[in-house]
């Protein structure tokens, strides 16, 4: 309270010290707490505002969905861009929905020098013939070209392998896709591994490390199986046990038939299939 009884709100705030005119430092903190009250009432009063629907690959801010590196659209649903990957697994995907005109997407998929690179094509559909992916076994466009698709691939299932995994082996995968402006698809789903076994041994055996760290792994098959992939059985249909025949892994590893069956597979290898 000042003399005359007027009320001055600079002594409420700061003290009798910094009500001075005179006093550049009392100034100075009265305008840096003033900014800092203004900034706590505009953010109460204006709460951030949430984006209507979800930002795939990016975040929300403000109503908007600012995009990761390599994603365009208004949901960063897109890809376009280069990528960069470098962990053990993973996956690469054009975006959750149809890929846009004109897209342009490269990924390099880095491991170590002479490691192998498998990759797996969960899901492909593409306007056949117009929109392409390229694979190179290196890490640019000048490596050899290991593989092109386009068009619609089957998914994989037990017994329609028409999905054959694509390997490197200098330690680099580069993968590019474009597409024209006339016709888009669901684009691609893909998984990568780096220094795996084939088909992860197609169930019918065990993925087994090398002796040092830089060397491949490979699969231990089971039994009844053989392959670099354990895919193909020393025996198929186990030549129709019991009632037909046995596998015999003493020796050749063969059918040997009971009385009245035989026949025989690609390769001679007998089925025991048909009567005598």
């Amino acid at each position: 309270m000042e003399p005359g009884g007027k009320f001055n709100p600079r002594l409420f705030l700061f003290g009798p010290k910094l009500a001075s005119r005179s006093d550049p430092r009392g100034i100075n903190t009265y305008l840096v707490v003033c900014a800092l009250f203004s900034f706590v009432l505009l953010t109460h009063a204006s709460p951030a505002k949430s984006c209507d629907k979800s930002c795939n690959s990016g975040k929300c801010i403000n109503g908007s969905c600012v995009c990761e590196r390599g994603w365009v659209g208004d949901h960063c649903q897109h890809c376009q861009g280069r990528f960069k990957l470098s962990e053990p697994s993973g996956y690469l995907t054009d975006g959750p929905f149809n890929y846009k005109f004109k897209t342009k997407c490269t990924w390099l998929i880095e491991a170590y020098p002479n490691a192998v690179l498998r990759l797996r094509f969960n899901h492909f559909a593409t306007e056949c013939s117009w929109d392409h992916m390229y694979v190179y076994d290196g890490d640019s466009v000048y490596a050899p070209l290991v593989a092109v698709f386009s068009g619609l691939i089957v998914p994989e299932t037990r017994g329609n392998e028409t999905v054959p995994e694509v390997e490197t082996t200098s330690g680099y995968a580069l993968l590019h896709f474009f597409s024209d402006a006339a016709y888009n698809l669901t684009g691609f789903n893909i998984f990568y591994s780096i220094n795996s076994c084939p088909n992860n041994c197609s169930g019918h055996g065990k993925c087994t490390p090398g002796n040092s760290a830089a060397s491949r792994v490979y699969c231990e098959c089971d039994k009844y199986w053989k392959g670099e992939a354990c895919d193909i059985p020393y025996c198929r249909d186990n030549c129709g046990s019991p009632d037909h025949g046995y596998c015999d892994l003493t020796g050749e590893k063969l059918c040997v038939c009971n009385d009245s069956w035989q026949g025989e597979s690609r390769g001679g290898k007998r089925l025991c299939c048909m009567l005598e």
